[in-house]
Parts: C-alpha cells; sequence; structure tokens
C-alpha cells in the first residue's frame, strides 16, 4: 500500500481550510497498480477505499470528483475505519460532494477520535487556539462525553465560552445548561438569554421556565409565557406542553381552556406523555372541549405507552372506580365480548352523566343485528339526535346516510355530516373525506383534497391504516 497518498492526504487534513486541498501534483501510478487498489475497494478493504477517495479527492490518478470521494470515504467510515470517518467527517464540515453539515461532520469527528485518532484531536486542540468556532465546540462535547479525553464538563467550559462568544447559539445554549447544572444560575439566564435572542427554541424555553419560576432572574410570568410561546410556535414539545399550562392556569396568559387544549394536543401528538396524559383528562371532564370518552380513552391509551400505565391502572381502579368513564369502560368491555345485555346497563349510566358517548353506544347496540333486541330505526334515531353537537355521532350518520341503513339513503346528507365531524377536528371523518376524494365517491376526484383531509388526520397521529397507504400514494405521486 502506498504511503504516499497517506502522507497527502494527511498534509490536506492537517490545513483543516478548503483553500488549500488542491490537486497534488505527482506522479501517476502503474495503471495495474491503480487497478488493484480500486479492487480492493470494491472488495471491501477499508484502507483502499480511503486512497480511491484521496485519489477522486485529489484528481491524482483519475478527474477530481468530491461526491465520488465522499462515497468511498463513507464506505470505509461504515466499517468503522478512523481516517474514513476523519476523511468523511471533512467533506461534511467544508461541503465538499455534499451541503455542509457542521452536525454530522462533527458526529464523524467524534467517531473517529473514539477509534484512536488523537491526531485528529490534537489537530482540533491547536485549531480552538486560534478561535475556531467548530474546533472549540468538538473538544467541548469530546470532554462532555468523555471522547478521547477524560470525561470533565468543567473543561469544556472554556470551549464552550469561546464559541458562545462567538455567536454560536448551540454553545451558548450548552453554557446554559452547564451553568444550570452547577447551579449559576444567573450565568445560565444570561446564555439563555441569548441563545434566545438569536432563534434557538430551547434557549427560549429555558429562559422562559426561569422567567414563570424567577429562576437566576426576577419573576416575570408574562415575558416567561411571551418566550415559552416562542419556543412552542418553534415546535418544541416541552414548550408546548408549558404554554397550555400557563393558557390553562392563566400564568402569564389569558386563562383560555380551549387554547389549553389545543397546545396539549400538539404536544401530545409528538408522543409527550404527560401531555397525552392531561389532554385525556380535559376530554374525561369536559375541560376546554366538550366531554369526549372516546377521545380520552384514545389519549390515555396513548399515554400508558409513554409510561402512565401504572398511573392509569390507579386511576380507574383507585380514584374513580364509580364514575361514568369506568361505566364506560366497562360497557365497551361488554360490548366486544357482546355481552349486549350489560354494556346497555354500563352506557345508560354514562348516558345519565350527560355524556354522549353512552347514547351513542346505546345507538350502535341497538343497530347491531346480533343484538336480541335489534331495533335499527330506534338506534339510528338516537345517534340522530346525538349528532346534533358530536363529531363522531356525525361520523356514524353519514355511514347511516350513504348506506341507506334506517334512514333515507342520501350522499349529499351523508357528505354534509362528515365536512362537519371532519371540521370538529374528528379524525376519522377526516380519513373517510379524504377517500371520498381519492375515491371520487360521491365527490370529484381531487387528489389535493383528498391530501388535505389525511393530513389534518395525519397531524392527530389518527390516520387509520388504509387512508395512510392512500397518503402515501398521493404523496408519491405529487
Amino acid at each position: 500500500m502506498s504511503q504516499l497518498i497517506k502522507i497527502a492526504i494527511a498534509a490536506l487534513i492537517i490545513a483543516l481550510a478548503p483553500s488549500d486541498l488542491i490537486a497534488q501534483k505527482v506522479q501517476p501510478q502503474a495503471n495495474d497498480t491503480v487497478k488493484a487498489i480500486f479492487a480492493l475497494a470494491q472488495q471491501g478493504n477499508a484502507q483502499a477505499q480511503n486512497e480511491v477517495g484521496a485519489w477522486y479527492y485529489s484528481g491524482r490518478n483519475i478527474p477530481r470528483d468530491f461526491k465520488e470521494a465522499l462515497k468511498w470515504w463513507l464506505k470505509s467510515a461504515q466499517q468503522g475505519n478512523a481516517q474514513g470517518l476523519e476523511y468523511a467527517g471533512m467533506c461534511y464540515q467544508y461541503g465538499r460532494g455534499i451541503a455542509a453539515d457542521s452536525l454530522k461532520a462533527a458526529q464523524l469527528y467524534e467517531a473517529s477520535i473514539q477509534r484512536g485518532n488523537t491526531s485528529l484531536l490534537l489537530r482540533n486542540v491547536e485549531q480552538a487556539k486560534k478561535g475556531n468556532l467548530f474546533s472549540n465546540m468538538l473538544l467541548a462535547s469530546c470532554y462532555q462525553k468523555g471522547i478521547g479525553v477524560e470525561r470533565d464538563s468543567t473543561k469544556a467550559t472554556p470551549f464552550l465560552t469561546i464559541a458562545a462568544l462567538g455567536h454560536s447559539v448551540t454553545a451558548q445554549r450548552e453554557l446554559g445548561l452547564s451553568m444550570l447544572k452547577t447551579n449559576q444560575l444567573d450565568k445560565a439566564a444570561a446564555w439563555f438569554r441569548q441563545g434566545a435572542a438569536s432563534g434557538n427554541a430551547d434557549c427560549a424555553y429555558y429562559y422562559g421556565t426561569m422567567l414563570l419560576k424567577g429562576t437566576g432572574v426576577k419573576r416575570d410570568r408574562n415575558l416567561g409565557a411571551d418566550y415559552m410561546l416562542q419556543a412552542a410556535y418553534a415546535g418544541l414539545p416541552q414548550a408546548m406542553y408549558q404554554t397550555a399550562n400557563c393558557y390553562l392556569s392563566g400564568d402569564g396568559l389569558t386563562r383560555n381552556t380551549d387554547q389549553a387544549v389545543k397546545w396539549y394536543t400538539k404536544a401530545a401528538v409528538k408522543d409527550m406523555g404527560k401531555a397525552q396524559w392531561v389532554l385525556a383528562s380535559c376530554y374525561r371532564h369536559g375541560v376546554g372541549t366538550p366531554v369526549n370518552y372516546e377521545q380520552a380513552l384514545h389519549w390515555y391509551t396513548e399515554a400508558t405507552r409513554n409510561g402512565y400505565a401504572e398511573t392509569f391502572k390507579k386511576l380507574i381502579t383507585d380514584s374513580i372506580p364509580n364514575s361514568p368513564f369506568v361505566s364506560y369502560l366497562n360497557g365497551l368491555q361488554a360490548y366486544r365480548q357482546k355481552d349486549f345485555t350489560k354494556a346497555l346497563r354500563d352506557f345508560k349510566t354514562v348516558e345519565k352523566a350527560g355524556v354522549a358517548d353512552g347514547q351513542i353506544m346505546t345507538g350502535l347496540i341497538l343497530t347491531n343485528p346480533a343484538y336480541s333486541h335489534y331495533d335499527l330505526k330506534k338506534g339510528v334515531q338516537l345517534i340522530e339526535q346525538a349528532a346534533q353537537s358530536n363529531a363522531r355521532a356525525m361520523y356514524l350518520m353519514a355511514a347511516f346516510c350513504e348506506s341507506g341503513r334506517g334512514i333515507e339513503k342520501s350522499m349529499p346528507r351523508a357528505i354534509e355530516y362528515l365536512e362537519h365531524s371532519a371540521e370538529m377536528d374528528y379524525a376519522p371523518a377526516q380519513c373517510a373525506l379524504g377517500d371520498l376524494y381519492f375515491e371520487g365517491r360521491g365527490v370529484d376526484h381531487n387528489i389535493r383534497k383528498a391530501m388535505e383531509w389525511y393530513a389534518k388526520a395525519a397531524a392527530q397521529n389518527q390516520l387509520n391504516d388504509n387512508a395512510a397507504r392512500r397518503y402515501a400514494l398521493c404523496r408519491e405521486k405529487k
């Protein structure tokens, strides 16, 4: 294996400046040697892959092509080769053969250092002394994680400080978190404030939290809520959750339970367990939304996947064992077991509590041919009554109107029910409307409208399997 290529690559990397990465004027190797190295590279030899990458990068033996260079170095990197990881990182750092991505570059460099590439670490130490922001961030991360050096967060601080003073918002966030952990609250707040001013959502969240609690700064609920809103609109789930709390309690924001449910929903859709738990409670109690046991159960189920299984068990067995909601759960279980007599008793308890889900489920039992006292007309009437205000009942009425079961067949009326239900953010109705437009069933075939309704259901993480498949097809054709 030629040492010249290794020396040439080392010289390229040491410079750490794209302007110096020029084609090397060296004597070309014999064709059979080049072919032999290519063959080794194709067979998976990591060192050979590094050499081929170097040829493409420098334009030696073959025309210069940064994309091909990166391709070969990534092949080597995928085998855990320290040099391949370093060279691929260099391409990401400087945008050679791919769009520049400092985060990806740092990840590759860290992996290379982790595999014993001490020279890469030392070169970045030298660059950090010269004020290079990337190198300072890389070294700070190495000390925080113990990569190539002994883990020591205090030694990361000087590197973070240089990068933060150089307006790196990532460094400002990390420095703020470091100060927070070491109880230097005023300094933490100062760095979070700077990061938030630069538009960093994490910094806005932490600074907003400190303002809301008066931690390290003078308490200012209104300003804290404003920063929290900034982070929430940037898409940070924990900020969405805290914004919902502010609306629910009136802490820093005008109390508005509808807005609270809106933000709890946004956080819940991002799979945040505590938001799912609180949202379920809102649906169960009718806070910021009509009482809706179906949606309450949906979000309780989601929350149980995210650490609330025992909490839910204690809720229904210890806290609310005799509540209408538990009667609803018992009724559903009996319904699945086709014990319609027991299910009706449970659902009547729910209905007496003024919850529409009880009446709807009673109606569904009456419309079920397996029920001994089957009464389609009466069942549809019960559901139609609930459909005056309940989205689920509207969705069910759409099905009855389309099929003509228990009511006059009318596709226009079915569509009207579906539209009202979908506009109330009932995901099954949104999926069903998407299906209508996808198929051209009762409406003009319109893929754009189908996608719009599928997207609304997807935004709630409640696409059914059929709608999800069709939505994927729509996006492929777009």
